[in-house]
């Protein structure tokens, strides 16, 4: 999947890079984790999901925001700008359109509420 990041966080994750794999020439986790089981492995989604939800936090009261909460609202604003709903499947990693269209009802509520 194409994940679209902006210039200033391409910067900064080229920089994270550098220093905590320095020397190494490949690796294959962006944000790696050692374990007793195995050497090297990712971080969990779970911990992922801590880490939005620590932020989220910091920046709302509302104790209902989550990563998908951030998903949806980044495909909703896709919409809302005038992108393909095939270009918002293929962002979300939606393997049917079917997952997508959601979105497009919401857009015909929201446009029906505006009249």
């Amino acid at each position: 999947r194409v994940v679209m990041i902006g210039e200033k966080c391409d910067k900064i994750i080229r920089k994270y890079l550098n220093k905590v794999y320095e020397n190494i020439i490949y690796e294959e986790y962006l944000f790696k984790t050692y374990t007793k089981k195995s050497n090297v492995g990712h971080i969990s989604e779970r911990t992922v999901f801590n880490i939005v939800k620590k932020y989220c936090k910091l920046v709302s009261d509302n104790e209902k925001l989550s990563p998908h909460s951030l998903r949806h609202t980044f495909a909703t604003h896709m919409l809302n700008n005038g992108a393909d709903l095939m270009a918002i499947k293929n962002l979300l990693g939606h393997s049917s359109l079917s997952s997508t269209q959601i979105y497009s009802h919401l857009e015909i509520d929201r446009i029906k509420k505006n009249l």
